[in-house]
């Protein structure tokens, strides 16, 4: 006996299916230059992330260093008092007592 009709339409929607599947890949794969552009552009974002993490790191860094230095270095106002104490002292030493 043969098939029953209702099947046969199953079948061929599947077979439809698969070969789209299967020439959306072939498509795919024969379209080079799309591929290489695709792999470029992954590689292009990679490289910006890590550009990007690398410079909020530095910036992290360089405020930090920045700020050490700010609370390590006097004001002008005692650098100018330090300098004063200092000059007297030298002229004291250099006296004749």
């Amino acid at each position: 006996m043969g098939k029953d009709p209702d099947d046969i339409r199953e079948e061929i929607q599947l077979t439809r299916a698969d070969m789209t599947e299967t020439v959306e890949a072939i498509g795919y794969k024969a379209n080079v230059p799309s591929r290489a552009k695709e792999a470029v552009a992954d590689k292009v974002d990679a490289a910006r992330s890590k550009v990007s993490k690398a410079t909020s790191r530095a910036k992290q860094a360089v405020s930090g260093t920045a700020a050490k230095v700010g609370d390590a270095t006097p004001s002008g106002g005692q650098a100018k008092r330090r300098a004063r104490q200092g000059a007297r002292e030298v002229r004291e030493k250099a006296s004749p007592s």
